[in-house]
């Protein structure tokens, strides 16, 4: 296991202290998208690109949610181009931990790792932060499979 690495991250914080343009990226399923959510703006999506304009009030901050309900990985690493790295994200949000099927790890941390190295070797250069939320009716998820691929390329998770 590699130590996490945050220089990606630092580095887009002190992009935005000096005020330059920041594009803040989600990558996932339904809960990236806001299903659910009372209103947009209660999406955890948007909340966090908000975190980034208020935290960071001198900068320009752009919003791109490639979020898609009922996607898992496996259909993400073949829609990343033009939902998410066309905009050539400076930070991105990936979290597919509850549409990837429990019973089937193997394939899905290798189509997870697709969309990671995808990430990582975009031109922008962007940090990258695994999220993992749980199914609402059991709290199940593929947080561990994910997670080994986040501990190998040294990528924060959630």
């Amino acid at each position: 296991m590699k130590q996490v690495d945050l220089t990606r991250l630092k580095n887009c914080m002190r992009r935005a202290m000096k005020g330059e343009k920041l594009t803040i990226g989600f990558f996932g399923g339904s809960i990236t998208q806001g299903c659910l959510a009372a209103e947009h703006e209660r999406a955890y999506s948007y909340r966090v690109f908000q975190w980034w304009k208020d935290t960071f009030p001198q900068a320009e901050i752009s919003y791109v949610n490639g979020g898609i309900g009922g996607t898992t990985s496996y259909f993400g690493v073949s829609r990343i181009w033009q939902d998410l790295l066309m905009y050539q994200p400076d930070v991105v949000a990936v979290d597919f931990s509850v549409n990837d099927r429990e019973g089937q790890e193997a394939f899905f941390q290798e189509t997870y790792e697709g969309v990671i190295r995808r990430i990582l070797t975009c031109q922008s250069k962007p940090a990258v932060i695994i999220l993992n939320h749980v199914n609402y009716d059991s709290g199940s998820n593929l947080q561990a499979c994910h997670n080994e691929v986040g501990d190998w390329y040294g990528i924060p998770h959630v």
